[in-house]
């Protein structure tokens, strides 16, 4: 799994609000992305889903307590 920070809300780097976003490569419960969530320790974790180079049009949000 990859893992990137981004700067939401700014045209500029760090700045803005840092959020995390994690390429996962299969499906992992919603336990698993909390945990990840809580380890990656910013506000918002984004959770997308990659499968044969291509990514799904949805995506999962966790905070570093809850399901967004």
């Amino acid at each position: 799994m990859r893992v990137y920070t981004v700067d939401a809300f700014t045209d500029g780097p760090n700045s803005g609000n840092p959020a995390a976003v994690c390429i996962l490569e299969k499906e992992v419960p919603d336990r698993t992305k909390q945990e990840i969530a809580s380890r990656v320790n910013l506000s918002e974790t984004a959770f997308l889903l990659k499968r044969k180079g291509v990514f799904l049009t949805s995506a999962d949000f966790q905070s570093k307590r809850d399901k967004l």
